[in-house]
Parts: structure tokens; sequence; C-alpha cells
């Protein structure tokens, strides 16, 4: 069962990510940096099935809700019960039996933390919360809230200081998380572990990974080089819009255009910018006869929908990016890397034509290098 594991997860990768299943044999800490589409969250499913084939027992945490259920889902498949992923909030709350009421409000947020930090620190519960090994993926976001991270600790034998652990995260580009919070304990992460940097594109083609550095304002070193040389400039289409029904006329026309090319519903995702009540989509529901369906819903059959943070980490091979307002001040530039890297093989960006100037402002002062 371990070489067979071993053998199928070295088929999966490329020469630059192979090198991390060798480092984890061989190290107790291991810290892997990597931008999107760099290949983390697959390498990171791999090892953790590796460790649980040997007989350890391992969580697979990450802090992106939907991630965590993809992970989730990949894992159980393996019907091993000594391996546990999911976000971490949830594998956290399942493990000390805390449940989430029906309606929480903000009270039940932000001291649910707390709560579990108490019960892990029982010792009813904390024999039966302990692993011997953790694969901590999205460390960028899980690094930089104390509290959490608190409580990662004490799942693991060892704490983060003696535990065996495999971490990764893009530390260049942090989106949800602040370079001030993550300073000190990133420093401590790579003080205690052997290093690794992934900087080869793996999931976009090199124009579309080249139109997300430009906008976002990514830093120049993310990426090496790209996988996938080809797509063109067609592989990408921004779009202005002037209001929303003619923000809906071109979304149909879209999703049109790309179901008579081949692709299914399925593959199609539909992302706002922000938060998705303030969206396009609840009018375009109405508008038009196309099924949509939350993201995290594997089971049923329709046009993927979220929100641009609520989808890092995932991909799929047509990405629709809604109700952008381009500004000059109090606009999230960052939501750029993350929305555009979720395009596979098509990307379309529906901006309002009021902020035509300043993404021409923009793309301007991105540089040479872009062009």
């Amino acid at each position: 069962e371990i070489r067979y594991r071993e053998e199928e997860l070295a088929k999966l990768l490329r020469q630059q990510q192979y090198p991390v299943l060798r480092l984890t044999d061989y190290n107790p800490r291991v810290l892997v940096e990597g931008g999107a589409g760099t290949g983390k969250s697959l390498i990171g499913v791999g090892v953790a099935r590796l460790k649980a084939a040997q007989g350890l027992r391992v969580g697979y945490l990450c802090f992106n809700k939907l991630i965590g259920q993809w992970a989730a889902s990949q894992l159980e498949d393996d019907q091993n019960p000594l391996l546990v992923g999911g976000s971490a909030l949830s594998v956290l709350l399942s493990l000390t039996g805390l449940s989430v009421p029906a309606n929480p409000g903000d009270d039940f947020w932000s001291g649910v933390v707390l709560d579990i930090q108490d019960r892990l620190t029982d010792p009813a519960c904390a024999h039966d919360a302990r692993f011997d090994y953790l694969v901590i993926d999205e460390a960028q976001d899980i690094l930089g809230r104390p509290d959490l991270l608190d409580c990662i600790r004490l799942l693991l034998d060892g704490g983060l200081d003696g535990g065996r652990f495999l971490m990764l995260g893009d530390f260049r580009n942090q989106v949800l998380t602040g370079a001030a919070e993550l300073e000190v304990p990133l420093a401590a992460a790579r003080n205690l572990s052997a290093r690794w940097v992934l900087a080869e594109n793996c999931r976009n083609y090199k124009t579309i990974g080249q139109f997300a550095m430009k906008l976002s304002q990514a830093d120049e070193a993310t990426y090496s080089g790209y996988l996938r040389q080809g797509g063109g400039l067609h592989a990408w289409n921004l779009d202005l819009y002037q209001d929303a029904a003619d923000q809906i006329r071109k979304i149909i026309a879209c999703i049109d255009s790309a179901l008579a090319s081949g692709f299914q519903e399925s593959e199609i995702t539909l992302l706002s910018f922000g938060a998705e009540q303030h969206s396009v989509l609840p009018l375009l529901r109405d508008a038009c006869s196309f099924a949509f369906v939350s993201a995290g819903n594997s089971s049923k059959r329709g046009i993927r929908c979220s929100t641009v943070p609520a989808y890092k980490g995932l991909e799929n091979k047509v990405i629709i990016i809604t109700d952008v307002i381009p500004s000059d001040s109090g606009f999230d530039r960052n939501r750029f890397y993350t929305g555009i890297t979720r395009a596979q093989e098509k990307l379309h960006l529906f901006c309002h034509a009021s902020g035509a100037s300043q993404l021409a402002k923009w793309a301007t002062s991105a540089g040479k290098e872009y062009e």
C-alpha cells in the first residue's frame, strides 16, 4: 500500500514538486512556499495519504471552507480511519464535539476558538484529538491567526516545535492575511523547517498568469515559468459593462459561448468580486434559465457560483469574474490575483465602464515584463 501510494503520487508530481516527497521522508518539519497554481494542495493531499498509509494518524488542515470540502472528499475515498481532512475550523469543531448553531452570530464566532482551546486542554478530549503528523495547507492564513494557530499546536504531539508537519503556503502574495501579522510566526516556522520553493505555475496558461500579475501587482518573483505555454490572447477577455442589465446580457452570452464551445455547466464557475448578496447573481438567476449551484455542492448539476475570496485554492476550466468596479481608493487589487489564477482554460472579467481609465493606469504601470 505504501509503495503504491508513492508510485501514484510520483506520477502526478512535476520535477520541481517531487523533491517535497523526499524532504518529508527525511525531515520531521517541512515548509513549502509557492504561488497560486504551483500544486501545493495536490502535494498536501498526496503526502497526507502517504503518511497515513505508513500507519501515522494524519490531519490535513486548510483555512478556506471550500478547499477543505474538496480535500475531505478526496481523502474520504481512501476510507482510512487514520486520515482526517477539512478546513481547520471544521476539523477542530468535530474533534472537540462542538456544533455550530443554526444561525450563528458574531458572538459565537468570536468565542468559538477559545472554547476549542478549552476542550483541547481537557485530558479527556486531548488524547483523542492528537495527530502524529499534520499537513497544514494555506499556512499563510493560519499562521497569521494566533488563536487558531494555538489550537493547531495542541493537536500535534510535540507541538510545532517538536512535532512532525508539512506546511504549504503562498507567503509572497497574502490575500486574507496582512504581512505584519504573518512576519513573526512565519520566521519561526522557517527556522524550524526544511524549506522548498515552488515557482512553476502548473495551472494557468502564461497569458492568464501574466494578466493576473499585471492587474494585481503581485510579486514579480512568484513564478519562474509556466508549464502551459499555449492559450494565446483568446484565453482571456476583459469586457466593460454600463449597468446591471448590460452585465447580465453579456454574462449570458459568455455562458452560451462556453457551452457552445463544448464546456459542461459544471466546468464553468461564476465568481463575484465582492459579497454575493451585492452581486449580479440574484438578478442573473431571475433573468436566465441556467441552474446556478454553490461551488461547494458537487452533487448537483449546474454552473458553479461563489465569491473570489471564498474560491481561493480551487480551480475550474472557465472562470467568469463579475461586479468589478475599479477605483483608486479602497480597491483590493489582490483579488485579481486570487480570482484570475483560478482559470485553467478560459477567463472572462467583467468590469464597470466607470473604471476603464483606472484599469488602463494599472496596466500601463505594470511594466514591460508583463506586456
